[in-house]
């Protein structure tokens, strides 16, 4: 790796922040200043008139820092978080690749060929919040039924509060607590806007990588997910429903004589409400699993986890872009060993 890597780092970080796209701030100390691509913040200060961007430079123009969630490093790192949302050292596979690739197009992966400068387009937005921002903010949640707010919120929605709490399905997002900069909705920030329950999402491999937050006020819109990032390939997730993303099979605690069934609900109550039902095979003691995928969320690398002969009920939404979802759905299992139903639980029906 050492030989594109040295060539990147000769790329001049100034050089390399302009051809991401960064918005540029005010200078600070005659040295230039950007947009951060970890976190999206434009400003280093949210609550003054500072017009410093949120990225600084060093004094020896080699490294940058964030003045508003603390990311740094070099001009490597400065793609790696702009791409895949981490710093190079944490990065492997298919991220890694991108970065490479990025420094490769450049030119960095090889000697310099001369050329005319062309514009290169602003950066996709990083496909997910950086990882330990996401884990700080969900590790300070608290359970759902020691909130008043959010607990009166979930009882009105027909859902127990302390049942949502044991399965530990979502959190209470606590007045005061300290947001990363990516938790902003378009009318202020989550607390500010009354978005204070907190749900998981994990990738296809189950790893949480994000959140979605809901109002428990009658604020629009309902539901948010992370300021200036993906949340495509995204789901929610019950335990049994991780389990299958993690390891792709039946658990090894799963009885071979028992059916799995997947549910795949669209949208939070749906999933919470599917997801904390008295278990619908409760002679067996192996309920099913509850998947929430809203549009775009559900892709094949999900129905790959799914193990033939499984179950799959398709619970989106009972209108024309429902079904339309449903059918996109449907086709990630191609021609695979799998029973696919369509409906909510007790009025399910077989997919054609």
């Amino acid at each position: 790796m050492t030989g594109w890597l040295d060539a990147a780092l000769a790329v001049p970080l100034v050089q390399v922040a302009g051809l991401l796209g960064l918005e540029e701030g005010k200078p600070s100390g005659g040295r230039q200043t950007w947009s951060c691509p970890a976190c999206g913040d434009v400003t280093r200060h949210h609550k003054s008139k500072d017009r410093r961007g949120a990225v600084g430079l060093s004094p020896s123009l080699s490294g940058w820092a964030c003045h508003q969630c603390g990311a740094r490093g070099d001009a490597v790192d400065l793609v790696a978080f702009a791409v895949a949302g981490h710093r190079l050292r944490d990065l492997a596979g298919d991220d890694l690749e991108r970065v490479r690739l990025w420094f490769e197009d450049l030119g960095a992966g090889g000697p310099p060929e001369p050329r005319a400068r062309r514009p290169r387009p602003a950066p996709a937005p990083a496909a997910y919040p950086p990882g330990p921002t996401v884990e700080a903010l969900w590790a300070q949640g608290r359970p759902v039924d020691g909130d008043a707010d959010v607990a009166a919120y979930l009882t009105g929605r027909g859902l127990d509060p302390a049942r949502v709490a044991e399965l530990d399905l979502a959190r209470a997002l606590r007045p005061g607590a300290a947001l990363p900069g990516w938790a902003m909705g378009p009318n202020g920030s989550w607390l500010a806007t009354g978005h204070r329950l907190l749900v998981p999402l994990v990738d296809s491999r189950g790893a949480l990588r994000s959140v979605l937050v809901r109002a428990v006020t009658s604020a629009t819109p309902k539901s948010l997910a992370p300021a200036r990032h993906e949340r495509r390939g995204l789901v929610m997730a019950d335990g049994l429903g991780r389990q299958l993303l993690e390891v792709g099979a039946r658990p090894a605690w799963f009885d071979d004589d028992v059916r799995l069934v997947v549910r795949i609900d669209e949208g939070e109550i749906d999933f919470l409400t599917d997801a904390t039902a008295p278990e619908a095979m409760a002679d067996s003691g192996h309920g099913p699993a509850v998947i929430g995928a809203v549009e775009g969320a559900w892709l094949s690398a999900h129905a790959d986890r799914i193990p033939d002969g499984a179950r799959v009920v398709v619970g989106t939404d009972r209108d024309d872009a429902g079904d339309s979802y449903a059918a996109r759905i449907a086709a990630t299992f191609g021609d695979r060993d799998v029973e696919l139903r369509r409906g909510r639980p007790g009025r399910e029906w077989v997919a054609p």
